[in-house]
């Protein structure tokens, strides 16, 4: 079962941080722009696990071309669905996120090939995996942080319009006058 495998890394990354984020499907898709107007691309696209949960995409295969140039990235770690959809292109999905609708779709080719469904259930079990983890946080703190990291604030008590965070532990160079950890 893909959620317990998901589950299974995630407690691997928690025993062993330095671990890195695993490249667990690729593949080309069509990927529409922002607008509901706007044109498919094609992609080839990188799903991380646990502890990025993200899916990059790139305007070519980054492990054949050096010149792949990497174009975007959806953080499922705040997706909140994945549904299937019929689009211009054909059958695909869309991964909602609160701030856009990503809407991404195979060729008729790999969608016989049943690589829509493939796409649809890694990344269903990637979110099941997120809404576990934010259970299992609120059981153990009383409330859930999938994100943290350092944020810079300005005397306001705002972030400033680009804070740069990053994802440190504690203190050390990151801890400089102005930076708040933020959960």
């Amino acid at each position: 079962d893909a959620s317990e495998l998901y589950r299974w890394s995630r407690e691997l990354h928690d025993l062993l941080p330095h671990l890195q984020p695993t490249e667990i499907f690729q593949g080309w898709l069509w990927k529409r722009g922002e607008s509901r107007t706007a044109a498919f691309r094609r992609r080839y696209c990188v799903l991380y696990s646990y502890p990025s949960y993200r899916l990059l995409y790139f305007d070519a295969d980054p492990h054949s071309n050096k010149r792949a140039s990497c174009k975007g990235a959806v953080d499922l770690n705040i997706a909140t669905a994945v549904t299937g959809v019929h689009t211009k292109r054909g059958p695909g999905f869309e991964i909602m996120t609160p701030y856009r609708v990503w809407v991404f779709s195979p060729s008729l080719e790999d969608y016989q090939q049943g690589e829509l469904e493939a796409w649809q259930v890694r990344i269903e079990s990637m979110l099941g995996d997120q809404d576990q983890r934010r259970a299992d946080q609120e059981r153990e703190r009383g409330v859930a942080t999938l994100k943290e990291g350092w944020v810079e604030i300005n005397e306001e008590g705002t972030p400033p319009k680009a804070a740069k965070a990053t994802s440190g532990g504690g203190g050390g160079a990151e801890a400089d006058r102005g930076s708040t950890w933020v959960r």
